[in-house]
């Protein structure tokens, strides 16, 4: 794995704490972070989309509010 991707809500005044918390991690194995930001259900395909543009190798999937209530959508 190479790349990682988080799909989460940086507005979520917990979220860019993970965030920086995962990138370090990432960093430190030589995977190369990416952040898949969803405000809103409207996000979430285009984060995807982001995701895939950006040839990630693996999801991990935030647990903000907005994330939890389309889990079945995600």
């Amino acid at each position: 794995m190479s790349r990682m991707a988080l799909l989460d809500n940086i507005r979520n005044r917990s979220v860019p704490a993970q965030w920086d918390e995962m990138k370090r991690a990432a960093l430190a194995l030589g995977i190369q972070p990416q952040l898949c930001d969803v405000h809103r259900p409207d996000d979430i395909e285009a984060a995807f989309k982001t995701a895939i543009a950006g040839r990630a190798d693996a999801l991990s999937v935030g647990n903000d509010s907005v994330v939890i209530a389309n889990r079945r959508q995600i």
